[in-house]
């Protein structure tokens, strides 16, 4: 699939768990050595922009993250303590770059004001905050379109297509950094997820975000992904859009306690905000505006190309493609340069389209704009 001027060259990476999640990862960060210790270098600047020092994030996570997801979630606790060794680089930093979510939640609100206000958010400030996703059910087909958006150092560091067997023997295809648990995805029961950023007000010490979607996507149907996303002992919220090879699609929208979930009949988008009635009181300040702006961006072009009878699938690859009206709605997202630091700086790091009908996914690193889609397939 070619909508874009260029080549992705996505790279591969494999993973098998067999018998011990430890092993797996010692052999897989021991093959991606220098792609996880360069991720982690990156991130160091983060925590000092954030005004917590990293040794004091270290310390908090290894106090309210780690135990509770040894308690809930061993096993990808184990693959992680693989990867940090294997890689050479020190578990709780490794550990840290799987529970961004969750250290942003320590940030005080007015630490982000004064962050706000010395580097604006939108067209000539730091960029945007999150990802957009969105589900399309036309004409005999369902498509999900997701941009991750992340901070712009992940634009120096790898990303890789992960192969994963679970220890069940669920295979996972997934576009992830070598140094982050495979977390959205396709796998092997025809189940496709992804998700955005969410966060919500209660907040809490428990299992990260990210672990509680690597065992989602693990997941052979949606109520059962439904199921996992709500793990009493989770420490944030999330919103997640799943499909599975009927085409069927869920709109899953989650905090630390609570949890919503929509059948998607026609179309849906998400980006950071929560949308489903129940929830909308549980956010968390501060509310990015640009969330908004990007929301009714990326409807008003869903609507619009589903209107005029486009192509589900090249409808989704131009709404991924947008750059927006110049007032902070863009879909995708480059750095902004100026002062800002490059780690406080966001971009669109990798694109995922997902076909779950079809099992397939064509994905590309980088901000979709100047990149070829790759197609891909669990075979």
């Amino acid at each position: 699939m070619a909508h874009g001027p260029g080549r992705s060259d996505v790279p591969r990476a494999e993973l098998v768990i067999g018998d011990s999640a430890r092993d797996a990862g010692v052999s897989f960060g021991a093959a991606h050595a220098a792609a996880i210790a360069a991720q982690v270098e990156s991130y160091r600047p983060l925590y000092e922009v954030y005004g917590m020092p990293l040794e004091s994030v270290a310390a908090r996570a290894a106090e309210e993250l780690v135990p509770p997801a040894e308690q809930v979630l061993p096993a990808f606790v184990e693959e992680l303590r693989g990867r940090a060794e294997g890689s050479g680089v020190p578990f709780l930093e490794l550990f840290l770059l799987n529970c961004q979510e969750e250290v942003s939640t320590w940030v005080p609100l007015a630490r982000w004001e004064e962050l706000e206000a010395r580097w604006p958010s939108g067209p000539a400030g730091r960029g945007a905050h999150g990802c957009t996703t969105f589900a399309i059910r036309a004409r005999g087909a369902t498509v999900i379109g997701h941009t991750e958006d992340w901070t712009a150092v992940d634009l120096d560091n790898e990303v890789a297509l992960q192969y994963v067997t679970a220890a069940d023997g669920t295979r996972i295809m997934a576009l992830q950094s070598p140094g982050i648990l495979a977390w959205q995805g396709q796998n092997s029961h025809g189940v496709s997820l992804t998700a955005n950023t969410v966060l919500s007000s209660d907040a809490r010490p428990g299992v990260p975000n990210a672990l509680v979607l690597r065992w989602a996507l693990e997941a052979p149907t949606l109520e059962e992904v439904y199921r996992r996303l709500r793990l009493p002992e989770r420490a944030i919220g999330t919103y997640v859009l799943a499909a599975d090879a009927s085409g069927r699609v869920w709109s899953i929208q989650t905090t630390a306690t609570r949890a919503s979930y929509r059948p998607v009949d026609e179309w849906v988008v998400q980006t950071n905000h929560y949308t489903h009635e129940e929830l909308v009181g549980d956010q968390r300040p501060p509310e990015w505006p640009e969330s908004f702006r990007r929301h009714d961006r990326a409807s008003a072009l869903v609507a619009a190309g589903l209107e005029d009878g486009r192509d589900p699938l090249e409808l989704a690859a131009s709404v991924v493609r947008d750059h927006g009206s110049g007032a902070g709605d863009a879909i995708c997202v480059h750095p902004q340069g100026g002062d800002a630091p490059r780690v406080y700086q966001e971009a669109t790091i990798s694109c995922a389209l997902y076909e779950p009908l079809a099992r397939r996914m064509h994905v590309c690193v980088g901000p979709p704009c100047r990149s070829d889609l790759e197609t891909f397939a669990l075979m």
